[in-house]
């Protein structure tokens, strides 16, 4: 089968196209580098993800270290390789800051003994603990420290005392019982696997005021029928007491004829011809009216003698 033929086929049964090594390579869509913000909870898919796209290119470390600094978002990064020629120095440095296990969990339980939760209802201060917990997790796991989280009782202690007063007693309960007494886990798995039960069921108040809210907004009032002489609701054009000729024969004429000519009028859009043929509409309503009224003859005024 020829190129032309393979290409066809694989573009009618979307056939992934096999992974090409070597100067072939060149003629792919070249995948994007990643990039570095200085968030540690990003640094090991970045340095992965970052490795792996440039193993099969062979840059000369002067190329690789521009790439490197070009692809490091924040200022601290970059002066942490300030300097440095050497691609393997310039990972080294960077991994001891933003990879080192210690520095990880220093500035983990600093960022969860600051944790704010004293607004809200009980179940938004849960919400907010869990949040801030699953943050910790995700940035502890990035450095593969995430199980040392719980290891000093002082932390539960600390997430425990963020917590509403009602929600501390039910802790100290269920602490107490003879289930959890049975749970073979460590206490910091025991206090998150509680706090995630906590959690599902704040979601269910929350649903649940959210819904009583919604119950207590008044229905919304049907619309007011309005009159065609003057726009205004609660009376009829027969009835209307701004319009001219009340109780004339021509008077209903009269208020069709200016509603007409009043809503082309107060149309932005409307052209001139359209408010003009207003106007003949409301002097053909008034003068058919008129003649019925008063008999108007019909014909040539010198038919005849007389």
């Amino acid at each position: 089968m020829d190129q032309k033929a393979r290409a066809k086929v694989r573009r009618h049964t979307q056939e992934t196209p096999p992974k090409v090594h070597g100067p072939a390579r060149s003629h792919l869509q070249r995948v994007p580098l990643p990039y570095f913000s200085g968030n540690a909870e990003e640094w090991r898919e970045f340095r992965r993800y970052f490795l792996e796209l440039t193993e099969n290119e062979h840059f000369p470390p002067a190329i690789m270290m521009a790439q490197l600094r070009e692809h490091l978002i924040t200022k601290e990064a970059k002066a942490l390789i300030a300097g440095k020629t050497d691609p393997t120095e310039a990972w080294t440095a960077l991994n001891k800051r933003y990879g080192d296990k210690e520095l990880a969990l220093v500035n983990v339980k600093y960022k969860l003994a600051s944790l704010d939760t004293s607004r809200g209802e009980g179940y938004e201060k849960v919400e907010a603990l869990l949040q801030g917990v699953n943050e910790a997790r995700a940035t502890l796991k990035a450095v593969g420290a995430e199980a040392d989280l719980f290891n000093y009782v002082s932390v539960v202690a600390q997430l425990v005392a963020k917590l509403s007063a009602s929600h501390q007693d039910r802790w100290h309960q269920d602490k107490t019982s003879t289930e959890f007494q049975n749970d073979q886990r460590k206490l910091g798995e025991k206090f998150l696997a509680w706090l995630e039960r906590q959690g599902a069921a704040a979601n269910s108040a929350r649903l649940t005021q959210q819904a009583l809210a919604l119950s207590k907004q008044p229905p919304n009032a049907p619309p007011v029928p309005r009159c065609g002489a003057c726009g205004k609701g609660g009376h009829k054009t027969e009835s209307c007491a701004g319009g001219e000729g009340k109780g004339k024969p021509w008077g209903l004429a009269w208020d069709q004829g200016a509603s007409l000519e009043q809503e082309l009028a107060g149309n932005t859009f409307a052209t001139s011809g359209q408010r003009t043929l207003a106007g003949r509409e409301r002097e053909s309503l008034q003068g058919g009216t008129r003649n019925k009224r008063w008999g108007r003859r019909k014909g040539p005024k010198n038919s005849g003698p007389h």
